[in-house]
């Protein structure tokens, strides 16, 4: 493992998304999001959340 990902503090939360398994854009997250590991977990197109491992819950909002 690299040094970063042994570190004791967690990074920014990251949310990547793609159409075509191809072309990846970055999402927009809440910028006090922070974890070592997240989950993603969905139950139809429009209930889709991200646990983190520092217990912080966010729902996928529609784009503004």
């Amino acid at each position: 493992m690299d040094k970063l990902s042994d570190s004791p503090v967690p990074g920014k939360l990251k949310v990547v998304k793609s159409d075509d398994w191809s072309n990846w854009q970055e999402m927009e997250v809440d910028y006090r999001a922070t974890a070592h590991r997240a989950l993603l977990s969905a139950v139809d197109d429009r209930n889709i959340w991200v646990a983190t491992d520092t217990g912080m819950i966010l729902k996928l909002a529609a784009p503004k």
